[in-house]
């Protein structure tokens, strides 16, 4: 995961998370005055300056040494690393060298990642156009050792996928399992959303079939990732009546890191009256504008996207509410009457009432029905006014196998 770090208050955030790497973005061509930094490194917690607002100099973020060195090659800059911590530049120094990405005419077998040994429970076939894997375990969010191998794996492969002008990437996540899982957090965030910088380009799809996987009875989950046409239909739903449609709204700039507040505000202001509730499973299909000189990477935001959006067409049942609003008005600036409304309206929840907010420590937790989106499309353009405008629908769908 890559985060871009422009205030005192995000960098707070991460410092007291204690989790990641660092890297303090001078500007310049001299390695030694660009360097990487763990974020409990001593040194990190004098960057807080100024102590809130605008940073005087930017930073980027990754949960991972890898991906973070990955992120600065691809934009271009050169690092270093810390000399308070000489062990980071050790760890990849020793590390092997990434392979040139070269034309595959054979679909490759790697059954492992690099630096470890071959692993029976999951299994890949890999081209520069599409990765196939096979895991007898799903893709977590943990720190366990089979977690970490499969993570590296999949980040490994699919940050070879190269596409054609006009193409998007197409993830797939397949199983028979029915646990309630987010398929985005499976095929995209628990790899690293960094990882499909190249291939993401242009837009991004994830979907999840309901079926059992190909392959090796032994394996259970199945994940495919392929680069397809940014008009092309999905390969696995066909949508069959439209639920909901909105024009372009404005929303906020996202990351990777950002929560669904402003998008749900958006959403839920912007969705027409007249609700007939939706039950079971659903498509999202958004197109997102960028004003001139704007850039975003499609996998970074289409989480908080798709939560905040499928939040807007909620309603809440009403538990914990007074808390909850007040939490939610202090975080987006609003009045705590006006977040409580808008909370309880259910003319526009065309997705249900349903309990839409946890109290959690002393914050909230989002719990939108996402778990029922089975397809949902992000496609990315430019040239539009200043700022991001947000176009989508919601569709029923059926399976097509």
């Amino acid at each position: 995961m890559i985060r871009d770090i422009r205030t005192a208050e995000e960098l707070r955030e991460l410092i007291d998370a204690g989790q990641g790497y660092v890297y303090n973005d001078f500007g310049g061509r001299d390695p030694k005055m660009c360097p990487i930094h763990s974020i409990t490194c001593r040194w990190v917690v004098t960057m807080l300056k100024p102590a809130s607002g605008r940073l005087g100099v930017p930073k980027i973020w990754a949960d991972s040494v890898d991906e973070l060195t990955a992120e600065i090659g691809l934009r271009g800059k050169v690092h270093g690393f810390c000399g308070s911590e000489p062990g980071i530049g050790r760890a990849v120094a020793a590390a092997p060298a990434a392979r040139p990405t070269q034309p595959v005419r054979a679909r490759d077998q790697t059954p492992q990642p690099a630096n470890s040994a071959p692993d029976p429970r999951f299994h890949f076939e890999h081209s520069d156009r599409e990765v196939t894997v096979s895991s007898a375990y799903r893709l977590q969010f943990d720190e366990k050792p089979q977690t970490k191998q499969l993570k590296q794996a999949i980040g490994e492969v699919v940050a070879r996928l190269r596409p054609a002008s006009g193409e998007m990437l197409e993830a797939v996540y397949t199983s028979a399992v029915t646990d309630l899982v987010d398929a985005e957090n499976v095929l995209l965030y628990n790899v690293g959303t960094g990882r499909f910088a190249a291939c993401a380009q242009e837009g991004v799809r994830f979907e999840r079939v309901h079926a059992p996987a190909p392959g090796s009875p032994q394996c259970a989950h199945h994940h495919r990732y392929a680069m397809v046409g940014s008009n092309a239909p999905s390969s696995n739903w066909r949508f069959t009546d439209t639920i909901v449609r909105v024009g372009e709204i404005a929303v906020p700039r996202l990351d990777a890191m950002s929560k669904p507040d402003e998008v749900w505000f958006a959403v839920s202001h912007a969705a027409p009256v007249g609700a007939h509730p939706h039950v079971g499973h659903y498509a999202l299909e958004m197109t997102l504008e960028l004003g001139p000189g704007e850039r975003a990477r499609p996998a970074d935001i289409v989480k908080p996207l798709v939560d905040g959006l499928v939040a807007g067409l909620h309603s809440h049942d009403g538990r914990d509410l007074q808390m909850l609003a007040s939490r939610l008005a202090a975080r987006i600036g609003l009045a705590e009457a006006e977040v409580a409304e808008r909370l309880m309206d259910p003319s526009r929840a065309w997705l249900g009432t349903r309990r839409l907010l946890w109290p959690r420590a002393d914050g909230l937790q989002w719990n939108p029905g996402d778990d029922g989106c089975v397809s949902a499309t992000l496609r990315v353009g430019h040239g539009g006014p200043a700022g991001w405008r947000l176009a989508f629908g919601v569709f029923g769908v059926e399976a097509l196998r």
